[in-house]
């Protein structure tokens, strides 16, 4: 728990997150990334070029620090507009870890239903080979009023993500899938996709999932009660 604690303090947000003498590597990186900083520490006095530098990690939040959300509007979500709370969640499709929390959320919209607003928001990471495009699709599916059916549907997928599988998922959640195609080959979702990654990041998101409770934030794929233990403390002060 200390260690957790430590991490957290420094603005350790997902796994694996590195610091090189102090500088920060976050994600699993290529090589070059890696070797960039190293190379810059042995040799101060060349600089890496930008194309091998490891990326520069946006400044995240002081982990008590709230985040205000006034992007939400179009995102897709669950539960009344004025509940007390709103939880916000970066999530995934290809993160094993976003599908093994995702019955632990829906028990809590369950628990405190109507007291929940869940708002979605797309953080595919860049290792994950093609999950830009099966973000993309869940947007296709929201045109068609179908975003939290395919939503499970995707999470539910054991065989891959390529086209013939994301197609797959949209008929079971009851697509068109005539208007899902030609939405997914359209690309007219990729720079949205992009948006809530430099969304995500500027606020200190580094990996998935991650929540904000009423701006509050909890990483990774928690326990049931650790998600309780803050919405209980929002409701209280809400009273």
């Amino acid at each position: 728990q200390r260690e957790i604690a430590k991490g957290q303090s420094i603005g350790v947000r997902g796994t694996p997150t590195f610091f090189i003498n102090g500088r920060l590597v976050s994600g699993a990186q290529p090589y070059a990334s890696f070797e960039a900083v190293v190379e810059s520490i042995l040799n101060p006095g060349s600089a890496p070029s930008p194309s091998a530098a490891a990326p520069t990690a946006p400044a995240a939040p002081a982990p008590s620090a709230i985040v205000t959300f006034d992007d939400l509007d179009g995102r897709p979500s669950i539960g009344p507009k004025d509940a007390v709370i709103t939880l916000v969640e970066f999530s995934d499709f290809h993160c094993p870890f976003c599908s093994r929390v995702t019955p632990t959320i829906d028990q809590l919209m369950e628990n405190y239903k109507g007291k929940i607003r869940r708002v979605w928001r797309h953080f595919p990471l860049s290792f994950h080979q093609g999950a830009d495009r099966t973000h993309e699709a869940s947007e296709c599916a929201a045109e068609q009023g179908k975003f939290w059916e395919y939503h499970d549907e995707l999470f539910a997928l054991t065989g891959g993500f390529d086209d013939a599988a994301l197609t797959g998922a949209a008929k079971k959640a009851g697509l068109n899938e005539k208007k899902f195609t030609e939405c997914l080959n359209s690309g007219k979702y990729k720079d949205l996709i992009q948006r809530e990654i430099a969304k995500g990041q500027s606020i200190g998101v580094r990996g998935t999932p991650t929540f904000f409770i009423n701006g509050r934030l909890v990483s990774g794929a928690q326990p049931y009660a650790s998600f309780e233990a803050v919405v209980k403390g929002e409701l209280t002060q809400a009273s």
